[in-house]
């Protein structure tokens, strides 16, 4: 992973446009052909277009970094050429490459816009947010680029979860847990640590698996102290000795909450865009404690958890960021899918590709409560999925021929700013 900055000569003469330009790709091996190299050429074809002249203030690639994450150096660099007034607009082939993640993604658009008027050059043009139509194109492309990585990485996540339920420890990118080690073939062959390759499995290392079952045993002996887990580490000392007793980079009681030890190997994907996901083996070979003892520690672990460990204090609200719902009652939409009419619709909850189902008039409760002028009823279009086990239906934000009663408003945008804040 890597992000490169680069400034270049500016144009003296104030009448040049002043551009910042970003292209990212989330793998290293999109550096050329239909990476970097595209985005460079559809940015500058962008550039040519506008009718302004234009002066390349700064030069920003992202090589191996994910649009998921958020904040990046790149955009928060980018922010504070705003704040020093040396940007008019930033360049970019499209909203993808400043994030995946629709709020942040929209947020982003939103300050350099509205606080530091920086418009947004992409492909087929120049957008102003503080202008209603832009606006909702943002909102729509933002949500677009969201959904199609959540759609992708789903695909690529259940693959994998399918992979590791065959056996294939690989594909999890884990390194071997403490009691086991790595076999290739049914032999030994080199370093018995490290992490689980291709080809590779994994069997009980015996040496280290006594050391387990008098973890889980004295957790159980001694039940749940504040202090257990180092007088665990004492008590395995004083039986084994301390070249015996687990690293310090070993969490106790992450090792005693691994289900691999029953003989149940799990993975666990817990996705920004997804939520969770998991897959399980069941591998009576690998079992190390018995069922009962790993319950009975399981539940003194909560009942641990429960009178030392404190719940995390809730955040306060940030009012520099929008979230999804301020995002959408800014154009008086509700919490719904949105897709531009190119995107096919797909069920969030089986993948099939969705039917339209004719239109669905939103009740007055859709809409901001604080603000009067906002055509009552909006449309939106119903989609429904044809498998017959899944049978989900779906509201979309009508295309932009169908939005004429939104547009149809005389609502100063200030109002609608300041409902979102």
């Amino acid at each position: 992973m890597s992000t490169s900055t680069r400034s270049v000569s500016s144009a003296s003469d104030s009448n040049f446009l002043r551009v910042a330009t970003l292209k990212r790709v989330s793998s290293d091996k999109q550096t050329s052909g239909g990476g970097l190299d595209a985005q460079t050429r559809i940015i500058e074809e962008a550039l040519n277009d506008i009718e302004e002249e234009t002066s390349i203030e700064r030069e920003i690639e992202e090589k191996g970094i994910s649009g998921t994450k958020f904040p990046r150096s790149s955009l928060l660099e980018l922010l504070a050429e705003a704040r020093e007034g040396k940007l008019d607009a930033l360049a970019v082939k499209d909203v993808s490459r400043i994030g995946r993640l629709a709020a942040p993604t929209f947020g982003f658009i939103w300050l350099l816009n509205h606080d530091f008027n920086i418009e947004l050059i992409v492909e087929d043009g120049r957008y102003n947010i503080q202008r209603k139509s832009d606006l909702i194109q943002m909102f729509f492309r933002t949500l677009n680029a969201e959904l199609k990585n959540r759609f992708r990485t789903s695909y690529v996540h259940e693959s994998q979860l399918e992979e590791f339920r065959q056996g294939n420890f690989h594909v999890t990118g884990r390194h071997v847990r403490f009691g086991y080690k790595k076999v290739r073939n049914d032999e030994m062959e080199g370093e018995l640590k490290g992490q689980i390759a291709d080809g590779e499995e994994i069997e009980i290392n015996q040496h280290e698996a006594e050391v387990v079952k008098t973890v889980f045993s004295e957790l159980v002996d001694i039940g749940p102290a504040r202090n257990a887990f180092s007088r665990i580490r004492d008590r395995v000392e004083a039986e084994f000795g301390r070249e015996r007793i687990p690293g310090d980079n070993i969490n106790l009681k992450d090792l005693l909450r691994n289900p691999i030890y029953k003989g149940t190997p799990t993975w666990e994907i817990n996705a920004v865009t997804e939520g969770h996901k998991s897959a399980t083996m069941n591998r009576e070979d690998l079992q190390i404690v018995t069922d009962s003892t790993f319950e009975e520690v399981q539940k003194v672990l909560d009942t641990r958890d429960s009178r030392y460990t404190q719940a995390a204090p809730e955040k306060e609200d940030n009012l520099d960021g929008l979230t999804l719902q301020q995002i959408a009652s800014i154009v008086g939409l509700s919490r719904l899918t949105a897709f531009e009419d190119v995107v096919r619709i797909h069920c969030p909850s089986c993948g099939e590709e969705m039917h339209d189902n004719g239109k669905w008039r939103a009740t007055s409760d859709l809409k901001p409560s604080n603000i009067d002028d906002i055509a009552d009823e909006p449309i939106l279009k119903r989609y429904s999925c044809p498998n017959g086990n899944c049978e989900r239906s779906e509201k979309r934000f009508p295309n932009e021929f169908e939005a004429y009663l939104l547009f149809d408003t005389d609502i100063p945008l200030d109002k609608l700013v300041n409902y979102a804040d």
